[in-house]
């Protein structure tokens, strides 16, 4: 059965066409109505275990035109008995392979470049015509001509070279070897001795057709410029190493110098280094800074706690205030650091002729007859066997306070006692 690609996979004869009219074992020739150009797939369908498409019994066979005559020579030779005529597998049609010296479709035509006739390497074309005999064209290289490129050009033969020139036949032509004087592929030009730029620096060429003179800039003499005066020769850089340049110097100078000459030190200070209101200290490239007490560091950025060593005496607070405290002084002291006790009879507080006395961080005033109050400011009415004092309300709390404790310790002084005496009496 003629099958279709699909059928020739799955051993399927369902859309196939039979090549016999009836089953047999006997071999038989395969009308050439069932083969196409292209790929044509058989099987071979039978009832017997042993013969089965999918055992093998199948083939693809690929028909490729014959593109080895000529379609309007279709009796003559293949190749024209000058090759032979193949198709490999990769292949989609058969073709001619010459055999040597021929060439073309049908191997019709001799190859002229057969045997490379073109010399000194040369390149050969072949040129097809209606005679086949075989000719062809060489591509000469450079400084070759003839034929077969054979033959050397000789570029020196019309005398190209001009002014006295000597002329060398190279590869790609004359080349001309000039005279003093002379420039150019062909010596034609007359040379200008400036062109070569022999004046150096920065001097300024003056010529004529055979000499030049040099006009060298200040700093520099010598027939081309060539010698700089050295201005560094008498040490003008104080602080720093001297380079020579032309019609001058330049100073580079070392670490902490500035100026033409490197004679200032440079100021470190100029920047504010130093933080926290510290004094810079400028010295040679470098800077020391000085702190206040409460800073420290390189640059004084470090903070220092005044109040961790607690230097306020009789205080409530400490208060840092950067390089200084602020002691917050307890009742009754004063001081930088309240080391002071204040005396509260210094202000003179007890008026009217009273007397102050000191009582801790308070004061009492003792009155004078006729007065009373805190600080002796109030009048009072004079009693009967006054001595001509009067204590202050404070003075008189005082005493009430001193005589209610005295009671109390008598009391237990007596109870003592009595307990002492009932044990001795038993």
């Amino acid at each position: 059965y003629k099958v279709s690609r699909e059928g020739f996979e799955r051993c399927s004869i369902a859309q196939g066409r039979p090549t016999t009219d009836s089953p047999t074992a006997v071999p038989f020739q395969l009308d050439p109505d069932f083969l196409t150009l292209g790929s044509n797939y058989f099987i071979v369908n039978t009832d017997s275990p042993l013969f089965r498409c999918d055992f093998g019994l199948r083939i693809n066979i690929t028909v490729k035109p014959d593109l080895c005559r000529p379609d309007q020579q279709p009796g003559s030779d293949r190749c024209s008995n000058r090759g032979h005529c193949l198709s490999r597998r990769t292949q989609e049609t058969f073709y001619c392979e010459c055999c040597d010296g021929f060439m073309g479709q049908y191997c019709e035509e001799m190859d002229g470049c057969h045997g490379n006739p073109c010399e000194n390497g040369a390149t050969c074309l072949d040129i097809e015509d209606e005679l086949g005999d075989g000719n062809f064209t060489c591509i000469c290289p450079p400084g070759y001509t003839g034929t077969t490129c054979t033959d050397k050009i000789d570029y020196c033969a019309e005398s190209p070279c001009q002014n006295g020139a000597r002329c060398l036949s190279v590869e790609y032509g004359p080349q001309c070897v000039c005279l003093s004087g002379f420039t150019g592929d062909l010596c034609q030009l007359t040379l200008d001795p400036c062109d070569s730029r022999p004046c150096q620096h920065q001097g300024i060429c003056h010529s004529n057709t055979t000499h030049y003179q040099c006009e060298c800039p200040p700093g520099v003499s010598g027939q081309n410029c060539e010698i700089n005066a050295d201005e560094c020769a008498s040490s003008p850089c104080r602080h720093g190493v001297c380079v020579d340049r032309v019609n001058g110097y330049q100073c580079y100078c070392v670490p902490g110098f500035n100026g033409h000459h490197c004679e200032h030190e440079y100021d470190e200070c100029l920047s504010d280094p130093c933080l926290n209101n510290g004094a810079c200290v400028d010295q040679l490239n470098r800077f020391t800074c000085e702190c206040g007490e409460g800073y420290r560091g390189e640059r004084c950025e470090v903070k220092v706690d005044l109040c961790a060593s607690n230097p306020c005496k009789n205080a409530t607070a400490c208060i840092d205030q950067g390089n200084t405290v602020h002691c917050v002084c307890a009742p009754g002291f004063t001081g930088s650091q309240c080391e002071v006790q204040m005396n509260p009879c210094q202000t003179q507080p007890c008026v009217n002729g009273g007397t102050c006395q000191p009582h801790g961080s308070e004061y009492i005033c003792v009155c004078m007859q006729g007065y009373i109050g805190k600080d002796c400011t109030e009048k009072a009415l004079e009693a009967e066997g006054d001595t001509g004092f009067y204590h202050s309300p404070v003075f008189h709390e005082h005493m009430r306070i001193l005589y209610t404790v005295t009671g109390i310790l008598a009391t237990a002084f007596v109870a003592v006692i009595a307990v002492v005496m009932y044990g001795v009496c038993r």
